[in-house]
């Protein structure tokens, strides 16, 4: 009888542990997954611009296009709450906007007309809203947000300082509010 009662425990003890390695391992280990085949995929849209445009600066980020509709107030509201994954070719008459396994440029601004605001973006992900800086990007015909790719948030300034000196701006006449 003790027996039958001490077996019972444990495999109830055993559905308990299993349990708890799903609840505390598993979602670190997914995020894990997530976040390596993000930053894969990044490389190989870097390295693919690199080659293609050899010296030529890229700003490496997610990008969405927008327009003056999508500012609410001091920030940018973007209407389809994704960014997309994008690298920017930082050329010498225009910018490239390319995003994953597409054949040629999403989106491409003149260079010569572009202007550059750093931007609150207010996003709505999956566990809530978030405003995150950014940069605006528009040559008068058309306009992007692009956030420049951090690994950690305490990155987020030197990736805005390295973007805005890729594309020939001084960062502290954007960056003095961050």
């Amino acid at each position: 009888m003790l027996d039958e009662l001490l077996s019972g425990f444990a495999r109830a003890y055993d559905d308990v542990g299993y349990f708890l390695i799903a609840v505390f391992v598993g979602p670190p280990v997914v995020i894990l997954a997530i976040t390596v085949h993000y930053e894969a995929s990044m490389r190989r849209l870097v390295t693919r611009l690199e080659e293609m445009f050899p010296g030529a600066p890229v700003i490496a980020g997610e990008a969405a296009e927008v327009t003056d509709d999508d500012r609410v107030g001091k920030v940018v509201k973007l209407r389809s709450g994704w960014l997309q994954t994008t690298a920017v070719a930082v050329l010498p008459d225009r910018l490239e906007l390319w995003g994953k396994g597409v054949e040629a440029a999403d989106i491409v601004l003149d260079r010569r007309r572009l202007q550059v605001r750093r931007e609150g973006i207010w996003l709505r992900q999956l566990g809530g809203d978030d405003v995150c800086a950014g940069l605006w990007l528009t040559d008068g015909d058309r306009s992007v947000i692009v956030v420049p790719y951090a690994r950690f948030g305490r990155r987020t300034r030197r990736a805005l300082v390295r973007a805005l000196s890729d594309l020939g701006e001084n960062p502290k006449d954007h960056l003095d509010a961050v």
